[in-house]
């Protein structure tokens, strides 16, 4: 019986092998002691005379019976048969009666190799942790089958080498197979794969692209061996992507590998841009969302790594449509993911391209989208909105006027009330400064829609991009003209703005967040015209401002400008405060004055200039800084003459005023000569009407702060330059600064007019002639004239003749009524 075939071809053995009957095998080799197993008792008898050739009687048929092979195409060996049946316990009791682990079958496969063929992973693992797996060659065998031109070896080797490249056997395997460059031959196989244009191993292909994907994550070299050659690229972008798997994991990969910048060039040069623009084109609305975002991030890539790349995709004429224009499409499917990556590619192929900025801006579609992205529940597709329209107006003008007409700055404003994540929101604040370019006006406005508790909030960024945002947009709303309803500089001191600033002079921030900081810091404490703003400087001195100004000159000895503006900070801050000033001590100042002193011959304008700001801004208002001054600091007459012919609005209006505060100290002789150019200077500023309004402010507030110097004060005690400034044609051109549309400027030549002629009748009677005339004149000096005086009754009550209203003047305090003495 154990010797018979049936009809099939196939032992009783092998039968019992193939279906794991390990018992059934173990009791065929038995009783193969006999033969079939019947046998007299005369043959007993013989086989217990002689034990030892009856035991080699009985190893010879055990053999022969382990090595009889099925009488069929396969010719298959029992242990064959039982790793056809994925057997183990049957193929450990055939080894152990000596069954040979290198027997082959028909086709010359070994065990191994048949359980490549099955595809049976744990088997193959199971055979590589047995004794005799050196015998079987498995890791060789596995990679020569995959290497293989015969199909189904290569598939079946492929299947198995995506399953062992896997999270779960990775870690067991990689030690044996990282020595066989599996690499390098899935490359290899991958492009035998692409060049055979008649027959296409889907399944193989599959797999060499899932082997390439699990190795990413586990090989640092891979990108190195694509690298190596064009030819690897090349292949890429050839595959066939006939079925969406194909078309995800070529993505996939292609992703990963554009990471490194050789990676890219490669691809472009194969034309991937083409490539992706062809799978974007089929059928558009229908592709994979995942697949969709993964064609974006390459091409995010490959914008940031060239800008001769961002032309490429813009001008990519492989389809009807552009790039820009599927992806806009796209857009309407309102995916959350899909919409992220398609914006980061925007925000890739706008990088420094104002070209791309501009087309993007003018595409009333995209920037429909993006406002209406601004309205998702998602706060990362709100965000990527906003810095998708930042990238579109940093630099370029035409956009910003573009995204203002279609109401953007109003939907950011809106978002910026709503959102509540810290991120987002200082993502719209940058956004809606970028929006205003160098516009003055859209600054303004800018500055006070966004408003004073949402830029306190963010005075402790670490990004210095955006806190340089958040200290411009405070210093533009500092400039904004105190009225009686409204001053900002209080409101600031109150928010508690002052110490965030002190605590970033103290930090190793660059320079322009330092300057920036000294000049908020200018501001708070110091309004215009020269009004010290008592409550700020107070805090600032209890914040230890003065301490880190002078710690930061220090600090920054080779950066003269940084000195000069700190210097000038210090100033501002001590400026008729008198505890301030004890702070400094007489040695601290002559210390200060003697740094002014070398700085204000530099060869630098506009640090002379800065120096002498800090300078005029110590001495104007204290007798003591003048004196101390005038031991420390000698003037010459061509110093000023150098600046006062400048080019530069700005050196020259700080020059004039300069040279009237300090002309007591150059020559007292030619006093009144140098004071009336240094005047006129300023006059034909505010008076040029081919000179911008913005250039207008600094002169209006040199004037207001003239006009603002104490009467007895020595060196103006009869110097008459308010009385001349009425007298001459500077008043009449400051009233007519009132018809300026910059609201800066009309409200700084209110203040300027008010401190020029709050003494001066003559000048109260010639402003309130031309109010008759331009009667709207009366309504920005009621704006900006704050507080009881002669003149603000005066325009009340002009303003009510005109208007036919009842003038209402200011309460009276009545007088304390006094006791009545007891009557004895």
């Amino acid at each position: 019986m154990a010797n018979e075939y049936n009809n099939e071809g196939r032992l009783p053995i092998h039968e019992a092998s193939f279906r794991n009957y390990d018992v059934v095998v173990d009791r065929i080799l038995a009783n193969l002691c006999s033969k079939d197993g019947n046998k007299d008792d005369e043959d007993h008898r013989i086989r217990s005379d002689d034990d030892d050739r009856i035991d080699l009687l009985h190893q010879a048929r055990i053999q022969e019976m382990l090595d009889a092979t099925t009488f069929d195409y396969f010719r298959l060996t029992p242990v064959l048969a039982a790793t056809v049946g994925n057997a183990r316990r049957t193929i450990e009791c055939l080894i152990s009666h000596g069954a040979k682990v290198t027997c082959r079958d028909g086709d010359n496969r070994s065990m191994a190799s048949i359980a490549i063929l099955k595809q049976n992973v744990e088997l193959l693992l199971y055979f590589s942790q047995a004794p005799y797996a050196n015998e079987l060659d498995i890791w060789n065998t596995l990679m020569n089958m995959f290497t293989s031109k015969n199909s189904d070896e290569s598939s079946a080797a492929g299947r198995i080498l995506e399953q062992l490249t896997s999270p779960k056997y990775i870690k067991v395997v990689w030690s044996h197979l990282m020595n066989l460059r599996p690499i390098e031959k899935t490359f290899q196989v991958l492009m035998q794969i692409v060049n055979n244009t008649q027959n296409t191993n889907e399944q193989l292909l599959t797999s060499c692209l899932i082997i390439l994907y699990n190795l990413l994550s586990i090989d640092t070299n891979m990108r190195v061996a694509f690298n190596q050659t064009e030819e690897n690229a090349r292949v890429f972008v050839r595959i066939r992507k006939t079925n969406e798997t194909l078309s995800l994991l070529y993505s996939q990969i292609v992703c990963q590998l554009c990471d490194d910048t050789r990676a890219i060039q490669s691809f472009v040069n194969h034309n991937l841009i083409g490539d992706i623009q062809i799978l974007l084109d089929k059928d558009t609305m229908n592709i994979p969302k995942t697949q969709a975002c993964l064609y974006f991030d390459i091409l995010s890539k490959i914008a940031r790594c060239k800008p001769d790349y961002q032309i490429l995709i813009q001008n990519s004429s492989t389809t009807k449509r552009t790039i820009l224009e599927q992806a806009i499409d796209l857009l309407g499917r309102f995916d959350r993911h899909l919409i992220i990556s398609i914006l980061r590619f925007i925000r890739e192929l706008c990088l420094y391209n104002e070209q791309h900025q501009q087309i993007c801006a003018d595409s009333r579609s995209l920037i429909a989208h993006l406002l209406n992205a601004l309205n998702s529940p998602y706060r990362d597709v709100q965000r990527s909105s906003v810095d998708t329209l930042q990238m579109f107006v940093t630099q370029n003008t035409a956009s910003q006027l573009t995204i203002l007409e279609q109401g953007g700055a109003e939907q950011l404003l809106i978002l910026l009330n709503k959102a509540t994540l810290p991120r987002l929101r200082i993502s719209i604040i940058c956004t809606l400064w970028s929006l205003t370019g160098n516009e003055p006006a859209r600054r303004q406005s800018m500055a006070y829609s966004i408003g004073v508790s949402t830029l306190v909030e963010f005075l402790n960024l670490k990004i210095s991009d955006q806190l340089y945002v958040v200290l411009d947009a405070i210093s533009e709303l500092l400039r904004r003209i105190p009225t009686e309803n409204e001053n900002i500089p209080v409101i600031f001191g109150r928010r508690h703005c002052i110490p965030p600033i002190v605590r970033l002079l103290s930090a190793d921030h660059e320079q322009r967040i330092l300057f920036k900081c000294l000049y908020c810091i200018q501001q708070l404490c110091l309004l215009p015209t020269f009004r010290p703003c008592r409550t700020n400087q107070t805090i600032f001195q209890k914040a230890n401002g003065i301490s880190q100004l002078l710690t930061l000159i220090r600090r920054t000895n080779k950066d003269k400008l940084l000195q000069a503006k700190a210097i000038s900070t210090i100033a501002y801050a001590v400026f008729d405060h008198k505890e301030n000033k004890d702070v400094l001590t007489k040695e601290g100042v002559r210390q200060l004055f003697r740094r002014i002193a070398s700085l204000i011959y530099s060869s630098d304008e506009i640090i002379q200039i800065e120096a002498g700001n800090g300078l005029i801004t110590f001495i104007c208002n204290d007798v003591n800084y003048y004196n101390l001054c005038s031991e420390e600091l000698s003037l010459d007459h061509e110093h000023f003459r150098l600046l006062l012919t400048s080019e530069n609005i700005y050196f020259r209006c700080n020059a004039a005023f300069q040279m009237i505060i300090l002309i007591r100290l150059i020559d007292e002789t030619t006093a009144a000569e140098w004071i009336g150019r240094a005047l006129l200077i300023l006059f034909r500023v505010i008076g040029d009407p081919r000179i911008a309004d913005e250039d207008k402010l600094l002169p209006t507030d040199i004037i207001g702060r003239l006009a603002h110097i104490p009467t007895g004060f020595g060196i103006h005690k009869h110097s008459g330059v308010c009385e001349a400034i009425i007298a001459s044609d500077g008043l009449d051109h400051l009233i007519s600064l009132l018809n300026s549309s910059d609201q800066l400027l009309h409200g700084g030549a209110a203040l300027t007019i008010d401190c020029l002629i709050q003494h001066s009748p003559e000048g109260q009677r010639r402003l309130l002639k031309q109010c008759r005339i331009q009667t709207h004149y009366l309504n920005i000096l009621q704006t900006y004239i704050c507080g009881p005086s002669t003149l603000r009754t005066r325009i009340d009550e002009l303003y009510s003749s005109i208007h036919n209203e009842q003038v209402r003047f200011p309460p009276i305090r009545p007088a304390r009524q006094r006791r009545s003495l007891p009557t004895i």
